[in-house]
C-alpha cells in the first residue's frame, strides 16, 4: 500500500459500455444457484471498458511528498 502515493491518475476515458441483457439469469447458470432477489432482477447491469492513464513518480520524488 505504500506505493500508492507514487501513482497519480491523470485521466480516465470510458471507451465502451453495453447493457448486459439477462445478466442475473446468466450468473445463476454460471454459479449453479438461483437467486430470487427482486432487487437484482430489476437492476440494470453494464459491461464498461475504461482506460486509465497513471503517472508513477520516482521513489525519491514520492518520498518528498
Amino acid at each position: 500500500m505504500a506505493d500508492n502515493i507514487r501513482d497519480q491518475l491523470t485521466s480516465v476515458e470510458v471507451i465502451d459500455h453495453d447493457r448486459i441483457m439477462g445478466y442475473s439469469t446468466y450468473n445463476d447458470i454460471l454459479t449453479q444457484t438461483r437467486s430470487f432477489d427482486m432487487d437484482d432482477r430489476e437492476s440494470d447491469f453494464y459491461n464498461v471498458t475504461v482506460n486509465f492513464v497513471v503517472k508513477r513518480l520516482p521513489k525519491y520524488e514520492a518520498d518528498l511528498l
